[in-house]
């Protein structure tokens, strides 16, 4: 019997790796928290964080980026015939062309969540809206942790948490 060509024909151990010389050419990211904390702020752009329970309790697991003035978007999305709720909102927003938000979670995917999904994103983006000003449709939002499992609880933390810090302006 023949043996099959292999799709890939190079091996894993003939690849560069990324920190190894020559084929570094820059360095390597830090790769100790506090030396991340250090990144210069970016003019324009607050950002602020909150521990929703996404997944699981006391961790830091939204962020909120908000935007001084509105920001230009665009978007590429998946083709798939099962997106997530967050790609449904973004893709149905993005004709407006403009965005003051986004809000990122991690924990939850919030995919094949039907309408509960659906609700809790509309949800979390009217929370988003009141609290910096913005339209709900201006909030957009990405999400990534388990697919299946509906995103109520943090839905509801949303509405009633605070942000830690408050968005404020940076330096």
């Amino acid at each position: 019997m023949e043996k099959p060509t292999p799709l890939f024909p190079i091996t894993l151990s003939k690849l560069p790796m990324r920190n190894s010389a020559p084929w570094r050419s820059r360095p390597a990211l830090p790769a100790r928290a506090e030396e991340i904390s250090r990144l210069a702020p970016i003019e324009g752009v607050r950002f602020a964080t909150i521990a929703a329970g996404v997944r699981y309790a006391g961790r830091t697991d939204v962020m909120l980026a908000l935007f001084d003035r509105p920001a230009r978007v665009a978007g590429v999305f998946t083709r798939s015939k099962c997106p997530s709720a967050p790609v449904d909102w973004c893709r149905a927003n993005l004709p407006r062309g403009e965005a003051r938000a986004l809000i990122v979670n991690s924990g939850n995917a919030n995919a094949f969540t039907g309408a509960v999904g659906a609700s809790a994103v509309a949800a979390v983006a009217v929370a988003a809206a009141k609290a910096t000003g913005a339209a709900a449709q201006e909030i957009y939002m990405a999400s990534t942790g388990v697919i299946g499992e509906p995103l109520e609880a943090a839905e509801s933390r949303a509405r009633s948490t605070p942000w830690s810090p408050a968005p404020s302006p940076t330096p």
